[in-house]
Formats: structure tokens, sequence, C-alpha cells
């Protein structure tokens, strides 16, 4: 009875393999098609060869949408149901391009902690009065948007330009805004964090009496351009999925520059099948020695 793989690639042992060993298959890099822009990338195991994926690195550029994407890599069974995944940046902003890249032995790098949103409003605030603020943030970098608000009795000279935005107790901007009633939007700014600290907008002098401050800001992480995530040592089946999956996608969001390297192991080998022939064939021969 032949064996099907013999002869193919199936009897290759090449190196491969951690720690670098023969090992009975071989090794490919793959450079997938993109998937459309505002969709997810699935790489569906064929019948051919298992596959362990070793490597694998791909770019993402988000939209100018203002939503925050969460950005994982994960796998799925023969229906689709994920069994494991793997998080690569917690926040990913808008108009933002991250190269991550993975392997079976990298460290993670991590970016800084989950982002928060304050509002407030204070009447008649003296000098250094919180107006708004964010929960504690931990180290790492943050982009910060603010908006500020005037209403009720205002003069110039006293409440035109008059709001602050903090890191703990230290001023780091100063608001653009008239002293007459309406809402004003600041330039966002990048903020690096280097110990837990509140973000925080005050009033930098004494307002008029009877003038009402309002203030809003969004305080989100700001992820490593290049992150780095750790592949679990999975034996893919045929018909299981390499999935890229970010969270909120939006329309414009693409996902490009796939490349994957990958072990592969002959489907026969790998399932068992090579020794289920083996085995018939030693029964063969034992019932033809037993004839005779």
């Amino acid at each position: 009875m032949p064996i099907l793989h013999e002869g193919t690639l199936a009897d290759l042992r090449t190196l491969m393999g951690n720690p670098p060993k023969l090992r009975r298959g071989f090794t490919q890099i793959d450079y997938p098609a993109s998937p459309a822009a505002g969709s997810p990338f699935a790489l569906t195991i064929d019948s051919s060869y298992w596959r362990r994926i070793s490597a694998l690195q791909f770019t993402l550029a988000t939209a100018a949408t203002a939503v925050q994407r969460q950005l994982s890599v994960g796998f799925a069974d023969g229906n689709g149901t994920l069994f494991d995944s793997v998080p690569i940046v917690a926040i990913i902003n808008k108009s933002t391009t991250v190269v991550p890249s993975g392997d079976l032995t990298a460290l993670p790098l991590e970016g800084a902690g989950a982002g928060q949103d304050g509002y407030g409003t204070q009447t008649s605030p003296t000098a250094g009065t919180t107006i708004a603020s964010a929960a504690t943030v931990q180290p790492g970098m943050y982009n910060v948007e603010w908006e500020v608000e005037l209403q009720g009795t205002t003069a110039a000279g006293t409440d035109n330009d008059n709001f602050g935005l903090y890191l703990g107790g230290t001023l780091q901007l100063q608001s653009v805004n008239s002293y007459q009633g309406g809402s004003y939007p600041q330039e966002p700014v990048e903020l690096e964090v280097n110990s837990a600290q509140l973000v925080t907008v005050k009033n930098i002098a004494t307002a008029t009496t009877g003038a009402v401050y309002s203030a809003n800001l969004a305080v989100s992480a700001s992820g490593p351009s290049s992150p780095r995530f750790r592949l679990p040592s999975i034996v893919l089946q045929p018909g299981w999925q390499l999935q890229i999956n970010v969270t909120n996608q939006q329309a414009g969001d693409q996902i490009s520059g796939i490349a994957i390297l990958s072990e592969r192991y002959a489907s026969d080998y790998a399932s068992g099948t090579d020794a289920r022939e083996w085995e018939t064939f030693a029964d063969w021969i034992a019932w033809k020695l037993n004839q005779e």
C-alpha cells in the first residue's frame, strides 16, 4: 500500500522550530492580499498543510473618524469561533498608523493605560478652581482633546483666555477664547505622563462675578507606533483561521502590508493518516504471513 506523502515535501526534514531542530515540514513566508478598507483580515488554513504561525507583521491605518479602536490577533476554529485572542493595542485613535509585529518569543511593549473623559462647570470660580478633570491616568503618552465654554456675566480682560490645561499642578496650555459667551474648542495636545497624575482644566485667574465656566476634556492613551506582541504556539488545522481584528473598525480603516511566516506540516502526516496506513499495511503483511 503506497504512502501518500512519499517523495513529497512531507518527507522533507528542515531546520525550524524553537529550539531549532530538524522537523518534518518546511517554513514559508506569505504576503496575502489586503482586505477591503473597513474589513478585518482572516486567513483560512487549507487542506494541504497544518500551520504554526511563527511571525506576523502588518500595517493598520485608521481613518479620520473620531472613534477609539482596539487591535488584536485571533485564532478561530472551523466554525469561525474564537478560541484564543492576543491583544496588541488597547486604544488607537483617528488618523493613526501602527505597524505591529509579533513572533513566538516576542516581549510585548505595553502602551499607556486606558483614557478618561471629564466634564464640569463652576460659577464665579476663584483662581485655580478645577472646572473639569479626568480620573488619574497612569504613566504613558496621552492625547488630550478639550473644549471650554463661557456663559453668564463676563468681562473683557478677565474671562478671555482664562482656562488652563494642567497635568498635576503644572500648567501645560492656556486656552484661546473670547470673553463673550460661547463654546471654544481648543487645539489637541499630546502629554507625556511620567507618574500617575490628574489631567484637569482650571481657570487661571479669578473669574468675573456671575460668570459660568464649563469645560470638557477627553484623555486617550497613545499606543506605540510599532507595537510588539507574542503569538501562541498553536498548530492550526485545515479550516481554522488566523484573524486580525479591529474593534470599532471604521469604513476607512485599512489593514495592509501583511507578512506571515509559518511552519507547514503535510496534512496526512500531521493528522496521523500515514500512520494509519502503516498500521493497515502491517496488518495486511501479518494476514498474508498467516495465510502462508
